[in-house]
């Protein structure tokens, strides 16, 4: 009788309602359905059968928005959701499904090699990729037939990641030896200028090679390094951006970092860790409020808008009790150059394979491999085999709210390594609605950031290639939650989009 029913709603809600009061035929004792039954027939329509329902008449509008029936479906996707303010069941399904980019737009084809890193511009009208062969290149994103910029800064290193300063003139690159030298820097901070065909201006030499810089504002950079392989202390130093000469295009860029200005220390941190992964750097007063974080007196007295803090990873598996983000106070006076404690520490007892920030500066994103302490059954424990600590196949995201007062990172499940002995590195990305993360597999996972509910996976990569498969970064468009950028080892970056936005974009082309 359900099902007899269920057929007949179907059939009527295709039709055209024929009244003035937008009510359906009374046929067959329709009009005489009480509530209770119209609404057990609903449960059993599809989201997409019910939405078409909805629309045949009022009465089955008002039945149709009943709020345990788009509860249901919400459920079916995401166990754990919850509601937020503001917002219906139905609403939440909506965005969980309509408004998440779940939909292959467009799939370019502009890099020779595999591509590690992806950034857009702070507007959204540029995207830049770093490569495997050294290149980077520059897109207008509103046309990605063809990179309007592309520069190879080296033929000896790989670069893995870009930044666009504020006012979308200068980019931040970080460059990689392939083969490393004991007479040179592992790794390099290079700044080309837009605006001049991707000039060089300068060159930082680097011995962290997986600190990756970043902008301290939008004529400054940050580097970090240590005074010598021997030092436990390391030294963060903010570099202003030269106007550079044409020398600077003909030196080699072991020559650049060889001989390049040290600029300012503005921080040395005087801890022994075994790994300095990344670094971010945000502005106090958009973020932070005075009671969050205990501040000394001297702290205190310089509590000015022109305080900025830095996060850093530091720790790793031969650290695990010390491993975590450290936050650091800082401000443009040179004389507070000293070594200081960290204002604020959160143990992560992980290896940290990625570290981005959102680009409204909320959300800072963390991607870790869990580590698992091995028994030891050694007579002599001194001697503990290096193999002491295993890493586990988990790979998880880890989302600090930098508004939220607890400070405490939210995890995010589902995505593993395909090798204990081995992981990529994972910049994956947050913004208010959604998270997303690649694979060493070759998919793209899509959470719901409140709920945490895995809502999408994504193929980048439909064919799986061994040691070719890693989608290694993805980003979010800066003012569009519902567009993302992945690049891959296959050397493509893929655009997806929600089905929302599809239908809003084929609707401005008809007309």
């Amino acid at each position: 009788m359900v099902y007899q029913l269920k057929n007949k709603i179907l059939a009527c809600s295709r039709s055209t309602p024929n009244d003035e009061d937008g009510q359906i035929p009374c046929h067959d004792g329709w009009a005489d359905l009480t509530d209770p039954v119209l609404l057990m027939v609903f449960t059993y329509l599809e989201s997409r059968d019910l939405a078409t329902a909805i629309r045949t008449c009022k009465n089955w509008c008002r039945i149709g928005n009943d709020e345990t029936l788009w509860s249901r479906f919400v459920k079916s996707k995401v166990k754990s959701m919850t509601l937020i303010s503001d917002e219906t069941w139905k609403q939440t399904y909506k965005r969980i499904t309509y408004h998440v980019p779940s939909i292959l737009a467009d799939t370019v084809h502009g890099n020779n090699d595999e591509v590690f890193g992806v950034n857009f511009s702070p507007s959204g009208k540029y995207i830049a990729t770093a490569a495997s062969d050294g290149y980077v290149k520059v897109w207008n994103f509103s046309d990605m037939k063809l990179p309007i910029f592309e520069k190879q800064v080296s033929t000896s290193h790989y670069t893995n990641w870009v930044e666009f300063n504020q006012s979308e003139t200068l980019l931040l690159v970080h460059a990689v030896e392939r083969v490393h030298t004991e007479d040179t820097h592992p790794a390099a901070i290079l700044v080309l200028a837009l605006e001049d065909g991707m000039r060089m201006l300068c060159a930082s030499g680097q011995n962290l090679t997986d600190i990756r810089g970043c902008w301290y504002d939008d004529r400054s950079y940050l580097v970090v390094d240590n005074p010598s392989n021997y030092s436990s202390e390391i030294e963060i130093h903010k570099k202003e951006v030269s106007c550079g000469t044409d020398d600077v295009e003909e030196q080699a860029l072991d020559d650049l970092c060889r001989y390049d200005d040290e600029g300012n220390v503005i921080l040395r941190i005087e801890e022994e860790f075994s790994e300095h992964h990344m670094i971010k750097v945000f502005d106090c007063h958009r973020n932070f409020i005075e009671p969050k974080f205990p501040m000394n007196s001297e702290d205190e007295q310089s509590n000015t808008t022109s305080e900025k803090m830095i996060v850093i990873f530091c720790g790793g598996a031969d650290d695990l009790d010390a491993s975590g983000i450290y936050m650091y106070l800082i401000t443009d006076d040179v004389h507070r150059n000293r070594t200081v404690q960290p204002i604020r520490k959160i143990p992560i007892k992980s290896d940290c394979i990625g570290l981005t920030l959102s680009a409204d500066k909320r959300f800072l994103t963390m991607t870790t491999r869990d580590i698992e302490e091995e028994t030891y059954d050694g007579d002599n424990n001194d001697e503990i085999d290096d193999d002491y600590y295993k890493n586990t196949l988990d790979v998880r995201l880890r989302i600090l709210d930098l508004l939220d007062n607890d400070n405490k990172f939210i995890d995010y499940h589902g995505n593993k390594s395909m090798l204990k002995t081995y992981c990529c590195f994972l910049l994956s990305m947050a913004n208010d609605r959604f998270v997303a993360s690649g694979t060493e597999t070759g998919k793209i996972l899509v959470w719901d950031r409140q709920s945490c509910g895995l809502l999408t996976t994504l193929t980048h990569i439909p064919v799986a290639i061994p040691a070719k498969t890693c989608v290694n970064a993805v980003t979010f468009h800066p003012n569009d939650p519902e567009v993302l950028v992945s690049v891959a080892d296959d050397k493509t970056i893929k655009i997806w989009k929600s089905r929302n936005r599809i239908h809003c974009e084929s609707l401005r082309m008809k007309h």
